[in-house]
């Protein structure tokens, strides 16, 4: 692979041209694509939430109401995408997540609810993790030194995650009431 066998401004920027020249369909078509998957996916979700329509009612009604929000975010998911992969060649950008069960590494990743808890001081490493609820990124770069290529990670922004002790907090918190 490229990446691993060349430094980062040859590898960055045979990304960059490949990607621009293998576009998707139009940007409006992406862009449209992009849209239905959302409500459907958002349909489904709220079907199984309990939302009492379903169907072409639901996907009128959501449509309707959301279709233009939706409409944005794909423009800007297919703007991020473009400047990610096409624009920045300096370093790979990756979004990073935690998988469930982690065990808690404040060095990598944030405690998404360590400031609407109850203080118990530091967030301890023993901790495991539930669920990522912020993506994170990562900027990855090779670099040529002392005769041979080393690979760089920089964590950009951390991704945040909800940890055991919060949810055990939630508990405790609704059994005393």
């Amino acid at each position: 692979m490229l990446r691993y066998a060349e430094d980062q401004a040859v590898s960055g920027r045979w990304r960059a041209l490949t990607r621009a020249q293998v576009k998707h369909p139009a940007d409006r078509e992406s862009q449209e694509w992009l849209k239905e998957s959302f409500v459907n996916h958002l349909i489904d979700l709220l079907v199984v939430a309990g939302w009492p329509e379903s169907g072409s009612k639901a996907l009128n009604t959501f449509v309707e109401t959301f279709g233009n929000r939706l409409s944005v975010i794909g423009k800007l998911v297919l703007q991020l995408n473009k400047a990610v992969g096409e624009d920045i060649t300096s370093g790979d950008l990756e979004s990073i997540f935690v998988p469930p069960d982690a065990a808690f590494d404040p060095a990598i990743m944030d405690d998404a609810y360590a400031d609407e808890r109850p203080r118990r001081g530091k967030t301890s490493v023993e901790e495991r993790v539930v669920a990522t609820t912020d993506m994170g990124l990562h900027r990855m770069a090779r670099r040529y030194r002392e005769g041979k290529y080393e690979c760089e990670t920089m964590i950009v922004l951390k991704p945040k995650v909800v940890l055991y002790s919060a949810l055990e907090d939630v508990v405790n918190v609704e059994g005393a009431r």
